[in-house]
């Protein structure tokens, strides 16, 4: 059964999972590098599925409760929200999303960024009072280390909590996810949630180049607003008038958008670091690349890294994955928060 609680008068529910005697890792990690708190993930499913179904995907719980792994540094609390149902799917069973704040009405009567808050309030309290229970006055979870993974709205949604919750996050994980969008194709102005506050936030974004889903754009256009072509193609395929398809093709803000507005928060130069251009593909060649960038000096953290694959669409990531929960959780390890 999941956690639950009642915002607003809905019930709102998240799967939660401690590392196996947590309370002895939050002695050993304060004892070992005086840190108060263990890291904390926050996992945010895709448009239409569940935490039970994307964890299957992303097995982050397995990470930290590894009998073969004693490293204090491994272990960490995970997270994993249920979006609110906006319809059903053809089983009946809710298709779950989440507010980014554009793509449409649906869901704009409750607040996520709300309900994230309240569900960290009321984990932080129940691991508090049992770490009272035994004697222990720490902090349970560790507020330079809490982190954002999120797969398409999931991504979106991490891109809003960044900015709605400024100063709270050390880094983010993005795959497939746009930076914004309208909420009317055409109409309304473009939505996008930019980092806000006084330290570091590091972003790893991961996008496929066949992505008609959620089209990454081109990443020539800093602007994320440049009209995708192949989405073009495909509105006109499916019987629109060509103004018609324009208009729905530029509803999101592109990848690139976030790339320059992260690396331009993070203070890092306007010249990658480090690229590469010849790097595993889902097709099984070597066309994926990946441009990192930096502050100047190359400090390590916070960074921006932006990884492009040629033969990826919007789903197919896992059957033929090369990134998995423990590169992501190596990812954040690396990132703490940080003053800027």
């Amino acid at each position: 059964m999941p956690y639950q609680l009642v915002l607003d008068g809905v019930v709102r529910e998240f799967e939660f999972f401690p590392p196996n005697g947590w309370p002895y890792w939050v002695e050993r990690v304060h004892a070992e590098d005086g840190r108060e708190g263990l890291p904390l993930i926050i996992a945010l499913h895709g448009g239409g599925q569940t935490p039970a179904n994307f964890a299957i995907d992303w097995l982050f719980p397995l990470l930290f409760n590894s009998n073969d792994n004693a490293n204090w540094e491994d272990r960490a609390f995970v997270l994993y929200p249920y979006g609110l149902a906006y319809m059903p799917k053809a089983d009946a069973e809710p298709r779950r999303g989440w507010n980014i704040g554009f793509t449409g009405t649906y869901l704009a009567t409750w607040s996520d960024v709300s309900f994230v808050r309240a569900m960290l309030d009321a984990v932080e309290a129940m691991l508090e009072k049992e770490l009272r229970a035994l004697g222990i006055a720490r902090r349970p979870i560790d507020r330079d280390r809490r982190f954002l993974f999120g797969y398409s709205m999931g991504g979106m949604m991490s891109y809003r909590l960044a900015s709605a919750m400024p100063d709270s996050w050390g880094a983010l994980w993005v795959m497939a996810g746009a930076f914004g969008g309208r909420s009317h194709h055409g109409i309304t102005p473009t939505v996008t949630w930019p980092p806000r506050g006084h330290s570091g936030l590091s972003l790893f974004a991961h996008h496929g180049e066949l992505d008609s889903t959620v089209p990454p754009g081109p990443i020539n256009d800093p602007s994320g607003l440049a009209v995708s072509q192949q989405s073009i193609d495909e509105h006109l395929a499916a019987g629109l008038l060509q103004a018609d398809a324009e208009r729905h093709a530029f509803s999101v803000r592109h990848l690139q958008a976030a790339v320059v507005t992260y690396h331009t928060y993070n203070n890092c130069r306007a010249i990658p670091f480090d690229i590469q251009t010849t790097l595993t593909d889902v097709g099984g060649g070597n066309g994926s690349s990946q441009y990192t960038y930096r502050q100047e000096g190359n400090p390590p953290n916070p960074e921006v890294i932006v990884y492009r694959d040629p033969a990826l669409a919007h789903t197919n990531f896992v059957a033929n994955r090369y990134f998995t929960a423990a590169d992501v959780w190596n990812f954040f390890k690396a990132h703490p928060r940080i003053d800027l």
